[in-house]
């Protein structure tokens, strides 16, 4: 039971971690908070497609949601990185 569920995990991670968008987000969570809107900015990316990759990773257990600010109508959710996600970032960066 217990490789099951750490099959699921490591499905999950691979999965988190196999687009490019999402190592380079996890390293700007490692200098500091990141929200979807300022990650959107500096890439020209699409807010949406920005915030489903922070979705995959905060999935992940990679991120988690620390802040929400108010604004313009909406709300912009702010991420920091998570400890899992800071050990898988080592991992990438001695590849």
């Amino acid at each position: 039971m217990g490789v099951t569920k750490d099959l699921k995990v490591a499905t999950a991670l691979a999965k988190a971690l196999s687009h490019p968008r999402r190592i380079k987000i996890l390293q700007e969570a490692e200098k500091g908070r990141i929200s979807p809107v300022g990650f959107s900015k500096t890439e020209d990316l699409p807010v949406s497609k920005a915030s489903y990759h922070f979705g995959e990773l905060k999935k992940a257990g990679c991120l988690k949601m620390v802040d929400t600010v108010a604004g313009r109508g909406a709300v912009e959710h702010v991420y920091a990185g998570t400890a899992q996600g800071k050990k898988l970032l080592s991992l990438i960066e001695a590849l």
